[in-house]
């Protein structure tokens, strides 16, 4: 498989054999490349932008040996993910001092987050609606006439039912939505895909809209709405 075709949480934190050709190149400041070594065992994290990123723990010239430069304290390297989104991968289970190693380095280097914005980058029901490069900002559709339009929100928490978050990167001429406006929104299924749908937006409800709101809260867990059950129903 390649890894443009998985999704967000099959990868996060996860660890990889990538075939990366001549992009282990690339890490020849840190550690010996030989010809034949065109193989590395990465995972990810998300950078101070909020960016994701490959970091490669080892190389290797094969899927099966891949452990050169794994008792190196540092990575080797990072790698975009255009640069590496079509090329071929395997998951695997970590051996111990591949995990030793990658947990060591991210407690120092991925950037702390929040607790309730880190429970919404491990529910893979939002995986369909991320952006690849930057996993915290989503789709989500507001109805305008008879279709439903999207943009781009970045993720804050989930709130009951809700997904939190805030309008970003709006087109100038936008007009139905507000940049940094707060949205809440509910997951739908169309077809066999799960999308999001603005059900309230603004930094302060009306009163209807606030009975409203937590109308729908109590009634979700009931009813199978939203992101404090397990299943959706369509």
């Amino acid at each position: 498989m390649f890894i443009e075709e998985l999704y967000f949480n099959d990868y996060y934190h996860q660890y990889l054999v990538i075939e990366a050709d001549t992009l282990t190149e690339k890490l020849s400041d840190k550690i010996e490349v030989c010809e034949d070594d065109c193989f590395v065992v990465c995972s990810t994290h998300i950078n101070e932008e909020g960016l994701l990123q490959f970091h490669v723990l080892s190389i290797g010239n094969d899927w099966e040996n891949c452990k050169k430069g794994l008792r190196k304290k540092d990575i080797l390297g990072i790698f975009q993910p255009e640069e590496i989104m079509d090329c071929e991968v395997r998951l695997i289970y970590p051996t111990v001092q591949m995990s030793k190693k990658n947990i060591a380095w991210l407690e120092k280097n991925e950037v702390e987050i929040d607790s309730e914005l880190e429970l919404t980058r491990i529910d893979n029901r939002l995986d369909e609606v991320r952006n690849y490069f930057y996993p915290d900002i989503v789709k989500v559709g507001i109805f305008t006439n008879s279709y439903i339009k999207e943009y781009n929100m970045k993720l804050i928490q989930f709130n009951g039912p809700f997904v939190e978050g805030r309008f970003i990167a709006l087109p100038e001429e936008e007009n139905e939505v507000q940049e940094n406006e707060l949205c809440r929104a509910l997951p739908y299924i169309i077809g066999e895909e799960i999308r999001l749908l603005a059900i309230f937006t603004g930094n302060q409800l009306s009163i209807e809209d606030e009975v409203a709101m937590k109308e729908i809260m109590k009634q979700g867990q009931e009813l199978g709405l939203g992101f404090d059950v397990f299943s959706l129903k369509s």
